[in-house]
This record gives C-alpha cells, structure tokens and sequence, in this order.
C-alpha cells in the first residue's frame, strides 16, 4: 500500500472530523463533570494527580495536560480555592512547586471519575473492544508525529496516556462493588 500518495480531501476531511469528534466529546464529558461543580479541565487536572499517585510539579503537570503553565496554574488556584488541591513546595529546590491531591480532592475524583468513565463508554459505544484498541493506537501514532513535527519529546505524553490508565485501574480497583 503506498502510503505517500494521499488525497487532501481525505487528509483534511480526516482532520476535520478528528477535531470535531474531539470537541464534541470534550463538551459532552464537561456536560457530565459540570453537574458536580467542576468543569472537564479541572477534572483533568485531578485524573492525572490521582493517576501520578504523587505530587507533581506545575511544569510537568502542564505537559501532561497539554497546556500552557498559565494555564495549569489558573486552573490549580481554582481547585485549591475549593480544597481539592493544595501546593507543597519541593524539600530540594524551594523554587519548585509541586501539587498534591487534597483529601477532599480525593473524594471528588471519587465522583467523577466514574461518572467520565461511563460517559466515555457511551461515546464509544459503537467501537467494539478491537476497534477501540485499534482507534487508541492510531490516535496514539497521530499525537507521536505530531510531536516530532513540533520538535517536542514525546515522553511526557506516553507518560500522561499511561498515568490516566492508571488512574482507571486505581479506581476500578477500589470502586466500591455495587449490587
């Protein structure tokens, strides 16, 4: 198959339904985690704390969000307003601050999650399990070139994919077993 002769109405096509399949998900899931008070990137900013399972400073919470650290920081003031979230700066490096799930923020992952996680299942609820695999790895070559091309270390997104499938293995391990 040659794969260098592509059609730009199928390359543009592609990322046009990429881009809209990616904000309607993203409005849908903020739709669901909204109902508990919080919007879906501060969600966010709790699954990779709960996923990380240790403090992490700003910088790298930000890469593995994807985001500006204006950004992060902006949405770890409003999380540590309501005590989900609180800063410990590092024992080394006092310059360096680190971010930490609260106990309270625990909690509130608790409501979440399960909640994102049964939305995500309607979203894919047309994929059988394979194609859902298959979907997660091509996405997965997608956001690896799209990184190369960008100069950036690819890293730190291999480590927020596998940290947020922790945070679901963490969760479906001490979910409390329903009747």
């Amino acid at each position: 198959m040659d794969t260098t002769q592509r059609d730009g109405a199928d390359l543009f096509g592609t990322w046009t339904l990429l881009h809209q399949a990616y904000l309607l998900t993203y409005k849908y899931l903020d739709q669901i985690v909204s109902r508990l008070g919080v919007s879906q990137a501060q969600a966010s900013v709790l699954l990779v704390l709960k996923g990380a399972d240790e403090p992490l400073p700003l910088s790298r919470l930000a890469r593995y969000l994807v985001q500006e650290a204006q950004s992060v920081t902006s949405l770890v003031d409003r999380l540590e307003l309501r005590g989900f979230v609180k800063r410990v700066p590092d024992q080394r490096d006092r310059r360096v601050i680190h971010v930490e799930l609260t106990p309270e923020g625990h909690k509130m992952f608790d409501e979440i999650f399960p909640r994102a996680l049964n939305g995500c299942g309607e979203v894919f609820t047309g994929l059988s399990a394979r194609e859902l695999k298959e979907f997660g790895q091509l996405c997965g070559k997608v956001r690896s070139r799209s990184a190369d091309l960008m100069g950036m270390d690819r890293a730190p997104f291999e480590k927020a994919t596998e940290t947020l499938r922790c945070a679901a293995k963490t969760y479906e391990e001490h979910a409390p077993v329903s009747s």
